[in-house]
């Protein structure tokens, strides 16, 4: 998996997936590898920014969701919605992020071959402290819903939305955090007991149960265990039925390295 973060702040921390993923030779590495997207006992890699920050062009991210496509690497492009780095208005801000995911989402399904198989589609990082409002996301995720739908029906293109309310009663409500997700494959944030109960709830109120659990490794105990964490959520792990997923063993989860 690809991740490409848009960054304005922030610097680029190298990382690695444990030994498990090591950059193709003919893709370039223009920043961090942050997350390994775990399917089976199948690692995909993922690369980028660590933060959202424009020193990476649109036209940049593009090209390097097209080379780990090229390359024959399952890519999705991560992009962390952070309103400060964002000219104008929020009305401004919001059409910004949307011209940026419509331009990716027209180089890649123009230029990179074989992007029906390779390209898992975009994942956005929606934390409740970047800036954007519950309806500001919900704007966004449902312009992304008419985005990627048609695309998904000949592909393996969709979204995932990798959310943290923030962990705190004071952030999101269950409620809000529901409507945020819209028809988006959930890859929550359980970094504390609060997700944990959160998610949960999530699941068992508005049947959001299949979760790409996004766990942070740089956490000690508990919750820098992926087989800790992932056993404490309700439901059923992200499967679905892509088909590259078939035939791999469920147990799927987003490792934040």
């Amino acid at each position: 998996m690809l991740d490409v973060v848009l960054a304005c702040r922030g610097t680029r921390a190298r990382a690695d997936d444990s030994g498990h993923f090591e950059l193709p030779v003919d893709v370039p590495d223009d920043g961090a590898a942050a997350v390994a997207f775990l399917i089976g006992d199948r690692t995909i890699g993922v690369a980028g920014l660590n933060q959202v920050a424009f020193n990476a062009s649109t036209l940049q991210i593009a090209q390097d969701t097209d080379a780990w496509i090229r390359a024959r690497h399952f890519a999705a492009t991560e992009i962390t919605a952070y309103a400060p780095c964002l000219p104008g208005s929020t009305s401004n801000k919001i059409n910004k992020l949307e011209s940026i995911l419509s331009s990716i989402f027209t180089h890649v399904t123009k230029y990179a071959p074989d992007w029906q198989t390779y390209w898992l589609g975009f994942m956005m990082d929606e934390e409740a402290s970047y800036g954007f409002s519950p309806s500001s996301l919900e704007t966004i995720n449902h312009y992304l819903n008419g985005l990627m739908l048609g695309a998904s029906i000949t592909s393996n293109a969709f979204y995932f939305t990798e959310d943290f309310p923030n962990g705190t009663p004071a952030d999101w409500t269950l409620a809000e955090y529901n409507s945020i997700l819209s028809l988006s494959f959930p890859a929550p944030q359980v970094y504390n007991s609060y997700m944990v109960s959160f998610v949960n709830a999530a699941c068992s109120k508005y049947k959001d149960c299949v979760n790409d659990v996004t766990i942070n490794s740089h956490l000690s105990g508990t919750f820098g265990s992926p087989s800790a964490v992932t056993k404490m959520i309700h439901g059923q792990p992200y499967t679905a039925s892509m088909g590259f997923l078939q035939g791999q063993t469920p147990g799927f989860y987003n490792l934040f390295r």
